[in-house]
């Protein structure tokens, strides 16, 4: 008689934050070419509705959370239809909302099925498909010329989201030693360091000095025995890169660029994106002024560019503003009502957890509090992706876990 044949279907419970993920241009470009990715509305309304049914799930403090942003939607679908005699006008404007909720049902899904996955494999998977869009759809990136003429491929919050699989196999090399996690981790450390991304490098050095202070609460340390391969690479890597680079002035040129700017975004002409940043923000400062407390709301979508790049419109009407600055986003529409709304429980929660309530921390705990801690940094130069709400409500969901049921993620997934 033949054996019964056993038929995983942990996958499945990888489906959900792997449709979020796949919201982010680094997966759907590989299989997707258009600019817009059309999985990206139905994705945030379906999960917006699902998450209403995971409330009980959900801890006091992010059930409070939910609710508070519950009402919060239904003023403004009240106020869409006494104004417009539709409840959802301008879903760019609710996007902003619907954001937060996906973010609250992958967090309340995980808090309850959160022993059926782990870090090890939503890392894997972000690893795997950067190689795939590296290789099949921005491998003309990986040129000299491309990197002298500033072509970037993936965009920052691509780049910004390997920080998690960079640290993540960075703490499991010095966690259980196999040095297969340090190449994979050197991999997508010279990537990020490759690819230009002046913001991601900032948020680099600071993932790294959080995580060697949150390190220091956690069952693993950084060792002697274990860093001796890693000067060797290293400085084997240096010398090869720094001897290459010294010698080759465009080079040099082009690193200098991305010093200025930094140093000179007060400086129209040299500064950059950071001047480019800067000079949007100078354009909508008067209506985020003017509007301080609730934002302009459905209002602020009708209103016409502000900003032009160059003296010609850089996008067409009626499609938003673009905002690079997530509080800039945030202000610009709901106020500094809505950015409290936004960040301050989520602050208050994690400040309590990390600091109250846990004692001791996980890898997995460790690598993705270090990582969200910088979420507030980010924001301040580029706007936060969907992909990283998803990331936010899994960081939660494992944060208030006790780091005990965290342990097997440096090792293997339960059966």
């Amino acid at each position: 008689m033949a054996k019964p044949v056993n038929v995983s279907f942990r996958f499945l419970y990888v489906i959900v934050i792997f449709l979020v993920l796949f919201l982010d241009d680094m997966f759907y470009s590989t299989f997707i070419k258009d600019t817009d990715n059309p999985l990206t509305k139905p994705v945030m309304v379906l999960y917006t509705l699902l998450s209403f049914f995971l409330i009980q799930e959900m801890s006091p403090v992010m059930r409070n959370w939910f609710i508070v942003v519950a009402i919060w939607l239904f003023l403004h679908t009240l106020e869409s239809y006494h104004d417009y005699h539709n409840p959802l006008q301008y879903p760019h404007v609710f996007s902003i909302i619907f954001c937060l909720f996906l973010m609250f049902f992958v967090y309340a899904f995980y808090k309850k099925f959160g022993d059926k996955i782990n870090l090890l494999l939503i890392s894997s998977i972000i690893v795997v498909f950067w190689l795939l869009s590296s290789i099949f759809v921005y491998s003309h990136t990986f040129t000299l010329s491309a990197f002298l003429g500033n072509d970037r491929g993936h965009h920052s919050p691509s780049v910004y989201m390997l920080l998690v699989p960079c640290f993540y196999f960075f703490n499991r090399y010095f966690s259980n030693k196999n040095f297969w996690n340090f190449l994979v981790f050197l991999l997508v450390f010279g990537y990020i360091c490759f690819s230009q991304q002046r913001t991601v490098w900032a948020m680099l050095a600071s993932v790294f000095i959080l995580n060697l202070i949150f390190m220091k609460r956690s069952n693993f340390r950084i060792d002697v025995g274990a860093l001796i391969p890693i000067f060797i690479m290293f400085a084997i890597v240096f010398m090869f890169v720094s001897s290459f680079i010294v010698t080759n002035e465009e080079i040099m040129e082009r690193l200098g660029d991305s010093v200025k700017d930094f140093s000179k975004s007060d400086d129209d002409k040299e500064g950059g994106t950071a001047a480019w940043r800067r000079r949007q923000r100078e354009a909508y400062q008067p209506f985020i002024d003017e509007n301080f407390l609730i934002g302009m709301r459905l209002k602020g979508f009708e209103l016409p560019l502000q900003f032009h790049d160059g003296g010609t419109e850089t996008w067409g009407p009626m499609t938003g503003h673009h905002f690079h600055s997530f509080y800039v986003d945030k202000l610009f529409y709901f106020g500094y009502v809505g950015l409290i709304l936004y960040l301050a429980p989520m602050v208050l929660h994690f400040l309590i957890l990390v600091f109250k309530t846990r004692k001791f921390l996980s890898l997995e705990q460790v690598t993705m509090v270090s990582f969200l801690f910088t979420y507030l940094f980010y924001g301040y130069s580029y706007d936060w992706s969907v992909a990283m709400y998803g990331l936010l409500g899994y960081g939660i969901a494992i944060l208030e876990k006790d780091p005990e049921a965290h342990l097997y993620s440096a090792t293997v997934l339960p059966s």
